[in-house]
């Protein structure tokens, strides 16, 4: 017997439903996994393991666990609901501070520090509230990769060993505000 695309199983005078099978891309959460707090990506692109990126101080999480982005737009946009707590001189990086306490950085390409501002525009300023989605930052993605800099986007919790796990998402490419990072304290 079928009931709303399900077999009834009948047991000892009563039904249960039960699936004939998982459907795809459908994932069980258990437990704990329902209250992670989110990161949501702050780039569209292609992801690769921090453990990949050429820096030292990311590939060994030293400032923190996270992930990185190969960027195909020239923009970065806030992964969380929060503060802009710090944006370096040179535009290349920016600190948002989430309402759930996480620091999440956000660090366009490798040494472009030594790019001086060039290139970059800040579109928001230190202290400013922002929401997921809300534009940060714009850079010129063509001219930095022409002067030959890795424009790989680090996005890394400085506070993760404030958190008992950090997971990040197994898609090999991500669009704007997808789900990037799911933390747990």
């Amino acid at each position: 017997m079928n009931f709303l695309g399900r077999k009834i199983t009948e047991h000892r005078n009563r039904q249960i439903p039960i699936q004939d099978e998982q459907p795809e891309n459908t994932e069980i959460h258990v437990g704990s996994e329902l209250n992670s707090l989110k990161i949501y990506s702050p780039a569209a692109g292609t992801i690769i393991p921090l453990q990949q990126v050429s820096d030292e101080v990311f590939k060994n999480e030293i400032v923190g666990k996270g992930i990185g982005i190969l960027p195909e737009l020239p923009a970065i946009y806030s992964p969380v609901n929060g503060i802009v707590k710090y944006i370096p001189k040179t535009k290349h990086a920016v600190l948002v501070l989430s309402e759930d306490g996480m620091q999440v950085l956000i660090h366009i390409g490798i040494d472009t520090v030594n790019l001086k501002g060039q290139f970059f525009k800040s579109i928001v300023q230190m202290n400013d509230k922002v929401q997921v989605g809300d534009k940060l930052i714009q850079f010129n993605l063509k001219e930095i990769k022409g002067l030959g800099y890795s424009t790989v986007i680090p996005v890394v919790i400085t506070n993760s060993s404030e958190y008992s796990r950090v997971e990040v998402t197994r898609k090999e490419r991500i669009g704007v505000s997808d789900c990037l990072i799911d933390v747990f304290k």
